[in-house]
């Protein structure tokens, strides 16, 4: 008997199942292949790449504005990927790592000096606005760290780079709340 799992019918690569044999050999004689679907349709994927809802965002801004607001989400969404490394610990802890010698705590120090950094290009933005896309990146990062942190132990590279783009997203989404 063939019965496709409802996991199959998302987009998996193998959709007949019998007796645990996979692809040709457990599909029926004279079924055909069927269609492979990854689940996203081109404009989903376009969204889900940040760029969309990034210009999207940006558009809502005054044109005058639009400089500045990219100037500050860039320095302080990675403002927010340098605290998270020197808040947490690497989640790869062994010798093999490739980022081992990166992967170390920064200082206090060195820590306050990218903060103020990365807040230095929010002079260009008046307060009002600003705090409310500040407070909506720190909540983005605050969240994604607990994600990592309970999922991974704690941040790889690829938690950096997400908490990046979500900080950014998250600083646009507070300045087109204040409009």
């Amino acid at each position: 008997m063939v019965n496709p799992t409802p996991r199959d019918r998302m987009g998996s690569s193998c959709f007949w199942r019998v007796r645990g044999r996979t692809g040709a050999a457990a599909r029926p004689a004279g079924a055909r292949r069927p269609r492979r679907r990854h689940g996203l349709d081109p404009l989903a994927f376009y969204l889900a790449d940040g760029k969309l809802r990034r210009e999207m965002l940006l558009a809502a801004l005054p044109a005058g504005q639009m400089v500045a607001a990219l100037i500050a989400a860039h320095a302080i969404s990675r403002g927010c990927a340098v605290t998270l490394m020197a808040t947490m610990d690497y989640a790869r802890d062994d010798d093999a790592s490739k980022a081992r010698p990166v992967a170390a705590r920064l200082g206090i120090r060195s820590l306050g000096f990218a903060l103020v950094c990365a807040a230095l290009p929010l002079l260009m933005l008046p307060p009002a606005q600003s705090v409310p896309a500040v407070a909506l990146a720190v909540l983005t990062t605050l969240w994604l760290a607990a994600k990592c942190r309970r999922w991974l132990g704690g941040y790889t590279g690829d938690c950096l780079g997400a908490v990046q783009q979500l900080a950014e997203i998250g600083f646009y989404l507070g300045l087109t709340l204040t409009f």
